[in-house]
């Protein structure tokens, strides 16, 4: 790893600030292990099995101190997050874009200023199911960066969440500066991705031992985010406020491109090389503090050779001397034709003994996250007046756009990753070093798509609040309960009239199956009543899905506790969620609108708008009912009541909703957690002339079922 250019230079001016958090959503780590002796007390060893070997190994890379291990950033704040679990064959089960979007929400919560995802999900154009896409969108916003791997099928092909624009794409490179044969490439790589370290890194194999990495993109993913956790420390040492997507520019922007003369493919190369001294540089420069979330266009400020001489533009290598001191060197390297400019070895070795200790915390996958705010801010760095003068010299670079006309060329190295499964979010390594090309050692098994049945996963993970509206699934879990739920009904138990008329005459049989509520047929929770009252909660279930099938219901509001998960028959991982059966509600859109406008004659333009109101919330506003923003918007749109009344009140003024949003309300009663839902209106027709209207109520969140504050408040906005 310090052959890294740059790198030691870096490394002494900083190991990682401890302000700086570093979340992996990855596998559970082996804490035991003797390169995390500062933090070995933290949790249980974790078994050595396919995903905790992954997990340790991508965690190591980034917080490793010790037993031949030197992570990136040890002195960074490190949150692991496991979203692959352990099966009972050691393998792992797959983590679908849901669960990954819980994950991703909770590291936000917990403070999160760099999330590593080194795994990833095939897509044929690049893009994420809603509810990932809204957990990026909200990082975007939070000035959170995402660093994914570009994944390793080797092809022009894509990987979510590496191909969203707002996440720092991680390609792998050797020793050389040659890009793997397993990193995959593709148009929007070219904009968002940048090769890193990958082979021969020395990582921690769960267990107590080492190996050296494949040269697979799972590896060169915690190279990038540990990097841009030092530059952030950086920014912080020289009283800078750190901004995550400044860096992520500035490491774009700078990249090294491919200078190949034909021979070489340069859309492997993605981006472009990570080129660390001139983006320490740039950082040394004080380069302009920035709004969190800002994309900030750059020129390419790396050497670049040229192609009819063999010569480069002269390279700009930081170096430091015995005192400590940052001194600036020139070296005119010889570019080849294959390869990357040569590069010159740092001055002085790394002297910095790091005495900071690791605050390392794991954390469990269902506890409350904030807000999920669906909207997109894509700020060009010219509306920044207060932008540094060395990124304003620099110009927007032209990027390759994106085209869905490209055809997918599928490689041979699709080991670990099978493009195609749409509901898997894999590892980008079997996370021993195999990279997809041999067996893993310690008799673990190679790559792997996860998932062999049902049942709860043994991960221990505390319970937290839920109040979620969808609708009714239900599944099976593996293929031998299938079978045998065909051979007791004598018929297809995927037919669901069949199940119905199966269920009704043996109703103790619904407690078979995994019940499951959906968005948009994804399956966001599995359904398992518990307590005394269970069998009447399978019986509501059983009797809401009559209803649906019917046609009669399209909703349903699940409130309860989630903890744990649960494998699908498809290797789909789920939260599990235990219902509390005094917040189960059932409704069509227009009953309820009807219930609570009375909708007849004069109140029709009212229960327009209420329905306008419910349709917004349940598809535009859809959401995991997991954080209690979340849990207050869905609570309010059950409590159609209050809703009328504020609408009623808006069409007096014929005013319509133009704006839904919630936020933490500052008064609440002792003990109890308030958001208030706010609505805001505008008149159409006097838009210049009538002031905005906005109505707000309080919702408490802090019990199992939401319940209203107090009066709802009204005020003018001019």
């Amino acid at each position: 790893m310090n052959s890294l250019q740059g790198l030691t230079a870096l490394k002494a001016l900083t190991h990682g600030d401890p302000s700086i958090k570093i979340a992996v959503l990855d596998g559970p780590v082996d804490f035991s292990h003797p390169c995390f002796s500062a933090t070995a007390t933290v949790q249980p060893s974790a078994a050595p099995g396919m995903a905790s070997r992954h997990g340790t190994a991508v965690y190591s890379l980034l917080f490793g101190k010790g037993a031949g291990v030197d992570g990136i950033a040890p002195g960074c704040t490190g949150l692991s997050i496991p979203i692959y679990t352990e099966n009972e064959n050691g393998g792992f089960s797959a983590a679908s874009q849901v669960k990954l979007a819980q994950a991703i929400h909770q590291a936000v919560e917990q403070g999160a200023n760099i999330i590593n995802i080194s795994g990833g999900q095939f897509s044929k154009y690049g893009d994420s199911e809603f509810l990932l896409k809204q957990a990026i969108d909200k990082c975007f916003k939070a000035g959170v960066l995402i660093v994914a791997a570009a994944g390793n099928d080797g092809c022009y092909c894509l990987h979510v969440p590496a191909a969203d624009r707002q996440v720092l794409a991680a390609g792998s490179m050797d020793e050389n500066g040659h890009p793997t044969p397993e990193t995959n490439f593709g148009s929007r790589y070219k904009e968002n991705g940048i090769l890193a370290p990958g082979k021969d890194l020395t990582a921690a194999l769960a267990g107590g031992t080492t190996f050296k990495t494949s040269g697979a993109t799972s590896y060169a993913t915690p190279v990038v985010s540990g990097i841009v956790g030092l530059l952030m420390s950086l920014q912080i040492k020289n009283g800078i406020t750190p901004d995550a997507y400044a860096i992520k520019s500035i490491l774009e922007n700078t990249a090294i491109p491919c200078e190949g003369d034909g021979k070489v493919d340069c859309r492997r190369f993605l981006r472009g090389k990570l080129n660390l001294p001139a983006a320490l540089e740039a950082i040394l420069q004080n380069p302009g503090v920035l709004a969190a979330g800002m994309d900030i266009p750059m020129e390419n400020t790396a050497a670049s050779g040229d192609t009819t001489t063999g010569e480069s533009t002269p390279e700009h290598n930081l170096a430091v001397d015995v005192a400590g001191n940052i001194h600036e060197t020139t070296d005119t390297a010889t570019a080849t034709t294959d390869g990357p400019v040569a590069e010159e070895t740092t001055a002085a070795e790394d002297t910095h003994n790091d005495t900071t200790t690791t605050e390392t915390h794991s954390i469990p996958l269902t506890s409350e996250d904030p807000a999920i705010v669906p909207a997109e801010m894509q700020t060009d760095f010219s509306a920044n007046e207060n932008a540094n003068p060395i990124l304003k010299k620099l110009n927007n670079q032209t990027m390759e756009n994106n085209t869905r006309t490209q055809a997918v060329e599928m490689s041979s190295m699709t080991e670990t990753v099978t493009p195609g499964k749409s509901n898997e979010v894999l590892p980008a390594d079997c996370g021993c070093g195999c990279g997809g090309t041999g067996s893993c050692p310690n008799g673990g098994e190679n790559g792997g798509n996860g998932g062999n049945g049902g049942g709860e996963s043994t991960a221990a993970q505390p319970a937290t609040l839920v109040y979620a509206l969808g609708n009714l699934g239900y599944d099976f879990g593996s293929e031998a309960h299938q079978d045998s739920f065909a051979q007791s009904m004598g018929g297809n138990p995927n037919d669901p009239a069949a199940l119905i008329k199966y269920l009704k005459a043996n109703p103790w049989a619904a407690e078979e199956l995994t019940w499951t509520l959906n968005i948009d047929a994804t399956p966001i929770y599995a359904l398992y009543p518990a307590g005394s009252y269970s069998p009447h909660v399978y019986e509501r279930l059983r009797q809401y899905y009559e209803q649906q099938q019917a046609g009669n219901i399209q909703r349903i509001s699940v409130p309860g506790v989630s903890q744990g998960s649960t494998s699908l028959l498809n290797g789909h991982s789920v939260i599990n969620l235990m219902p509390n059966l005094r917040g189960m509600y059932s409704w069509t859109t227009e009953a309820l609108t009807a219930a609570a406008t009375g909708a007849k004659g004069s109140a029709k333009a009212l229960a327009e708008n209420v329905s306008n109101f419910l349709t917004r919330i349940y598809y535009q506003m859809r959401n995991l009912g997991a954080t209690p923003e979340e849990r207050a918007l869905n609570y309010a749109a059950t409590n159609a009541y209050q809703v009328s009344a504020v609408f009623s009140a808006a069409l007096k003024e014929s005013l319509e909703l133009n704006d839904i949003s919630v936020n933490k309300s500052p008064i609440c009663r002792p003990g109890s957690d308030c958001y208030d839902v706010t609505l805001s209106f505008f008149n159409p027709r006097e838009r210049m002339n009538v002031a905005r209207k906005e109505y707000r109520f309080t919702i408490d969140v802090s019990d199992v079922v939401p319940v209203t504050v107090g009066e709802v408040r009204a005020w003018s906005v001019y």
